[in-house]
C-alpha cells in the first residue's frame, strides 16, 4: 500500500510537462517490470523479482536527479516488501495476530450483548427506527420513499457526544426543511411542464 502512495506522490509532484526520450525508455522498462511482477510474484522467494530492480536502478536513469533518488527510494521499498514477503506463508496466519482467547468464550459474547453499551443502544435503535420507516415507504407506496430511510439514517448518526438539545434541533431542523421544501413544491409546481 505505501509503495502505491509513493507512486502516487511521485506522479503528483515529479511528473510535468512533456516527458524526454530518455525518460520514455525508463518508464517503459519500468512498466515491463512491473508487467513482469505480475506474473512472478510469490511463485519462488521473490529473488529473481528483486535482481530485475536492483540492475533496472543500476542502469537506467532518469534525466533530473530529485525524480531520480525519488524513484530510486520507491524501487527500494519495493525491494524490501518482495524480500519480506518470502518469510510471510500466505496458507497460515501469523501467530502475533491471534485474538485474545476471551473473545470466543461465552462470556466475551455476553459482553458485546449488554444494554448499557452505546454501541448496541444505538444498532438496536437504528434498526427499529429503519424498519419503522420501509414498513411507512412499502406501505403507502410513495414515489422516491427511498428518501425516508435514508433521513431516518442520517438524523440518527452516531455521535456519542451529541446531546438531547442537539439530536432535538436537527430532527427540528429536518422537518422545517421538509415543511419549506412543501411549501416551495406547491408554489412551483408547474415549472418543469
Amino acid at each position: 500500500m505505501i509503495v502505491f502512495q509513493r507512486f502516487h506522490y511521485y506522479m503528483n509532484n515529479f511528473i510535468s510537462g512533456d516527458i524526454s526520450d530518455n525518460d520514455k525508455v525508463y518508464y517503459n522498462n519500468l512498466k515491463d517490470i512491473f508487467s513482469f511482477m505480475e506474473t512472478r510474484i510469490n511463485l519462488e522467494d521473490n529473488s529473481f523479482l528483486i535482481e530485475r530492480i536492483n540492475y533496472f536502478k543500476k542502469n537506467y536513469y532518469l534525466s533530473d536527479l530529485k525524480s531520480e533518488q525519488a524513484m530510486n527510494s520507491i524501487l527500494g521499498l519495493l525491494t524490501y516488501a518482495l524480500s519480506d514477503l518470502r518469510y510471510v506463508s500466505i496458507n497460515k496466519s501469523e501467530e502475533k495476530w491471534k485474538l485474545p482467547k476471551k473473545v470466543f468464550s461465552i462470556q466475551g459474547f455476553r459482553n458485546f450483548l449488554r444494554i448499557d453499551l452505546f454501541q448496541l443502544r444505538f444498532a438496536l435503535r437504528l434498526s427499529l427506527v429503519l424498519c419503522i420507516s420501509f414498513l411507512f415507504c412499502r406501505v403507502t407506496k410513495l414515489n422516491h420513499g427511498y428518501w425516508y430511510p435514508m433521513s431516518a439514517f442520517l438524523m440518527l448518526m452516531p455521535n456519542s457526544e451529541e446531546s438531547l438539545l442537539k439530536i432535538n434541533n436537527r430532527i427540528l431542523g429536518t422537518i422545517a426543511g421538509s415543511c419549506i421544501t412543501l411549501v416551495l413544491g406547491h408554489v412551483f409546481h408547474g415549472l418543469n411542464q
